[in-house]
């Protein structure tokens, strides 16, 4: 298993205010959403007349959830990458599924994940990843996605700041609440998170929350397991759900890819604002 960190300072960044990107940085908004009925007319020339109302409010929807994240992320994002062919090319991508398939497209997610491509701090290995996380998001259900909020913490998540079980609750109710939806995945569905580059799952590989969180946090090294499981029954029923969710959902044979992981924090970032990606990668 592969573990990576993440600070409880990065864990929240708000930042408020109107949004005007003008042509001296890179594009400005009003230019981005001509972009997008260029993509529109170009990939759908033969739609009946309803099919094409329908798919310009679809992308309509996603322009509106597209420009609310980035006034929220202004102060992280590079407008010259709005210039980027690479870039404009997920935004196609984000746009055409949008259009076809509406809120089943996962816009939102969507909209975070382009987010995460203009950030200025992105490497190119995780702009890749997100490039890649883009490709795959409008095939998966909510379902899917929440499990891979739900593994990457369970899994693949250290709060290195973390003196107390009490400073991993803030987190783990954010994880909560982003993928409960998603507890008793069926195998099926699993298996397609397999096939959709997300996951392996390994059959033959056993292990359990408590046993991850005496690992990662020196503070419970030397408390016997039974004594730690009453306690967090007892005392952290948040992190109660999640130590049973690990072993009701069988996490413990479930090893995240790095596209997995980025759409499981791209979810998680819609609670918890400002997650570094990186943190998660290799």
């Amino acid at each position: 298993m592969t573990e990576q960190s993440v600070n409880r300072s990065e864990n929240v960044v708000q930042v408020a205010g109107s949004v005007e990107i003008n042509n001296r940085y890179g594009l400005a908004v009003h230019e981005v959403k001509e972009l997008t009925q260029i993509f529109m007319r170009e990939n759908f020339p033969v739609l009946r007349e309803e099919a094409i109302a329908a798919a310009q409010a679809n992308v309509e929807q996603f322009l509106r959830q597209f420009e609310e994240k980035l006034a929220q992320n202004i102060g992280r994002i590079e407008p010259n990458r709005f210039k980027d062919p690479d870039i404009q090319s997920s935004l196609n991508d984000a746009v055409l599924e949008t259009a076809k398939k509406g809120a089943r497209s996962n816009s939102d997610l969507l909209a975070e994940l382009i987010i995460e491509r203009l950030n200025k701090g992105a490497s190119d290995y995780v702009s890749l990843v997100v490039s890649e996380a883009i490709k795959v998001v409008p095939r998966l259900t909510p379902e899917q996605i929440g499990f891979l909020t739900l593994a990457l913490f369970l899994t693949s998540t250290k709060i290195t700041s973390a003196t107390s079980l009490q400073d991993i609750i803030p987190l783990a109710d954010a994880v909560l609440q982003t993928s409960q939806h998603s507890f008793g995945l069926s195998d099926s569905q699993k298996s397609y998170l397999e096939f959709a580059g997300c996951a392996s799952i390994l059959q033959l590989v056993s292990n359990s929350a408590y046993r991850i969180w005496k690992t990662n946090y020196a503070f419970l090294k030397d408390i016997p397991d039974e004594e730690l499981k009453k306690n967090i029954e007892n005392d952290f029923p948040v992190l109660h759900q999640l130590a049973k969710a690990f072993d009701d959902n069988k996490m413990g044979q479930v090893s995240l890819t790095s596209v997995g992981k980025i759409i499981g924090l791209a979810n998680l970032s819609k609670r918890v604002p400002g997650l570094q990606y990186a943190n998660w990668l290799n």
